[in-house]
Formats: C-alpha cells, sequence, structure tokens
C-alpha cells in the first residue's frame, strides 16, 4: 500500500516536471566554434516592462579568451549590449570597473546592459589581470 503511493507520488512529481520543463527559459544560448567577435546589430523593440531603447540597437557579441590580440566589440551610446564571454577554465571577468561576472568551461559569463557612457572599457579576467576584450561605446552621431 505504501509503496503504490510512493510510485503514485513519483509518477505525478514526473509528469508535472514534462509539462512544465518546455515553458521555463533554458537561458543556453548556442556557443560559436570559431574565435574572436561576433556581433550582429538589430533594432531594438523592448516590451513596456524592460527599458525602452527609441534609437538603439542591439549589440549581441561572443567573445572568446585567445591568446591573440584582444577584440573590440563597438557599440553606441544607448545601444542594448549583450555580451558573452567564453572562459577555457572557471574565471571572474570584469568589464570596466563595475561590472563583474564569472564563468567556467561550460558556462560564458554575461553581461547585458545599456551602454550610457561614451569610452573604451578592458574586459579583463580577474585572476591573471589579463584583458581578453574591449568594449568600445561611441556618442550617438558616430
Amino acid at each position: 500500500m505504501l509503496g503504490r503511493r510512493v510510485v503514485v507520488v513519483m509518477v505525478i512529481l514526473l509528469l508535472s516536471g514534462v509539462v512544465t520543463a518546455p515553458l521555463a527559459p533554458s537561458g543556453v544560448r548556442r556557443r560559436l566554434g570559431t574565435p574572436g567577435v561576433t556581433a550582429s546589430p538589430a533594432t531594438a523593440e523592448r516590451s513596456a516592462s524592460g527599458p525602452r531603447l527609441s534609437s538603439g540597437r542591439v549589440v549581441q557579441a561572443n567573445v572568446r579568451v585567445s591568446p591573440r590580440r584582444p577584440p573590440v566589440v563597438r557599440a553606441r551610446l544607448g545601444d542594448l549590449v549583450e555580451l558573452s564571454v567564453a572562459l577555457g577554465r572557471p574565471s571572474t571577468v570584469a568589464l570596466g570597473e563595475d561590472r563583474v561576472e564569472s564563468g567556467d568551461q561550460d558556462t560564458p559569463a554575461r553581461f547585458d546592459f545599456i551602454a550610457d557612457r561614451a569610452g573604451a572599457y578592458g574586459i579583463r579576467r580577474l585572476d591573471d589581470d589579463r584583458t581578453v576584450a574591449r568594449l568600445v561605446v561611441a556618442g550617438r552621431g558616430r
């Protein structure tokens, strides 16, 4: 009797997981096989729940840490920057002075923000203080 109840509860839990799994966001993005940065700007249409960008773009960049010269990601003021840094080992990455994210060989460090200050910012791996990429934010007219 108790065994049947346990089996019924397990089946209910399994079915609820099967039903809810496709509804939940996975948070996994496709990894690129080529080194460097791939950027794809697009027009940003934001919903009422998120920030509204009237003239900004979405700049998506995937950066791989490589021994070569650090790649440069370019954005303009008002752009939504979605930056992913693929690391070869567990590390912490800093973007400028105020944004810090962690990642490892399976999970890249991710930065999502609106570019609100013009300038050049280093993207550094903190464990060896190595610059792995640069973000250059230009003014609106450039």
